[in-house]
């Protein structure tokens, strides 16, 4: 397991607040979900009223299919048939229905985040002016 990094306070209170959720962020993700109980694993087998679940539906649909074969298929039929009549129904609902799009407003200069761009190049010779164009075809402050 990893040290434990070392928190420092946040240099003022109102910033203190505004990050209250992300403080230790760095600290909980370095420690990682290692430490965490079994019962969050995948890696648990099914608990008893599982496997007792599963037996009982696996019983019912063996006895179903031993006493009344006919009628079962014909019920599993009408289940498959509706499920698929379901899904048809809902994709044919949404080629209809009119995709309503949400363009945000846009954001002043200030307001946009710094970013650096890091373009690894190793024997690139060929596209670097294209990467170069497209980089400065980016509409993005560069102060910014």
């Amino acid at each position: 397991m990893p040290p434990e990094p070392k928190r420092q306070p946040a240099l003022s209170p109102d910033l203190a607040e505004s990050a209250r959720p992300n403080l230790y962020v760095v600290s909980d993700s370095a420690r990682g979900i290692a430490p965490l109980p079994a019962r969050f694993s995948a890696r648990t087998p099914p608990a008893v009223w599982q496997w007792a679940a599963l037996a009982a539906l696996t019983l019912a649909l063996v006895s179903g299919l031993w006493l009344a074969f006919g009628p079962l298929t014909q019920a599993l039929y009408w289940l498959c048939w509706g499920v698929f009549m379901l899904n048809a129904s809902l994709r044919l609902a949404a080629c209809v229905v009119p995709v309503v799009t949400h363009t945000p407003a846009p954001l002043a200069d200030a307001d946009l985040p710094v970013y650096s761009v890091i373009v690894a190049l190793y024997k690139e010779a060929a596209i670097a002016t294209q990467l170069i164009a497209a980089l400065e075809a980016l509409d993005y402050p560069r102060h910014r």
